[in-house]
């Protein structure tokens, strides 16, 4: 394999660690995490979750169709502003406040106070979102790279029996959707928090849309896979999954239940 893929040894290593519950947590975490030598194949495993199902609640379907509504939607809070404008007027000109600021001021007649509703997006539940979407971001970073030429043959991911998924082509398609999303208007008032605390996964489940319900799933598979790997999680999506380099047809079928 070229420079900066996963080696055979690696890949080997990979699907050994399947076989047996490790006696050390910490190394395993240290191996299979972000970061880790394992970490790109965690990282495709996390961003093909429940692919074939392209339902809502697989990360594709949520990139895909969920977020963009959900964007569109974001919760907010709304306050009454009263802003000062000079030859221009925007929103409903306050007379009484207009007068006033024009009599303390220089007596411009250019000058307007306008009322205005201010929306603010940075709360706990939109900080969530801009976390996931963050985070699918880095996991491509690590999984194109590495795992260029790969396919994914696992259960979640077969179509048709011996169509694999082109991971190549599925992280193009993702990265550009991931990147729209991420340059949205209303995140960059949003607050990236650089660790999930209960609150935020709180505020997303008790959100009035629960399109903010599947983002605190994905959170939670996220810590569970690539931030802090359970081991039975792990096992369970990289089987699900199975990405492999091109040319292990035959590895493939061994490994597919």
């Amino acid at each position: 394999m070229s420079a900066g893929q996963p080696s055979q040894l690696a890949l080997l290593l990979a699907y050994a660690q399947c076989a047996t519950r490790p006696r050390d947590a910490a190394r395993f975490r240290s191996l299979a995490g972000a970061g880790g030598r394992l970490g790109p194949m965690t990282a495709a495993a996390f961003l093909l979750h429940d692919f074939a199902e392209a339902s809502k609640t697989s990360l594709h379907g949520f990139i895909f169709d969920t977020a963009p509504i959900l964007l569109q939607q974001l919760s907010r809070d709304t306050r009454r502003v009263r802003v000062t404008y000079h030859g221009r007027v925007q929103g409903r000109i306050d007379w009484p406040g207009t007068q006033k600021a024009r009599l303390s001021g220089d007596s411009d007649p250019t000058q307007f106070v306008c009322r205005q509703t201010e929306r603010a997006f940075d709360r706990p539940e939109n900080r969530l979102l801009k976390f996931l979407l963050d985070r699918v971001q880095k996991c491509l970073d690590s999984a194109r790279p590495a795992l260029h030429d790969w396919h994914a043959w696992g259960r979640v991911c077969r179509q048709l029996p011996g169509e694999p998924v082109d991971l190549d082509a599925y992280f193009d398609g993702l990265g550009h959707r991931v990147r729209i999303l991420n340059a949205h208007i209303c995140l960059r008032d949003v607050h990236l928090p650089t660790a999930v605390q209960s609150r935020h996964l709180a505020a997303a489940r008790s959100a009035k849309d629960r399109r903010y319900a599947i983002v605190a799933d994905l959170v939670e598979l996220y810590q569970s896979l690539v931030g802090a790997p359970d081991w039975d999680a792990w096992v369970y999506n990289l089987g699900a999954t199975l990405p492999l380099p091109r040319g292990a047809e035959a590895f493939a079928t061994h490994l597919v239940l």
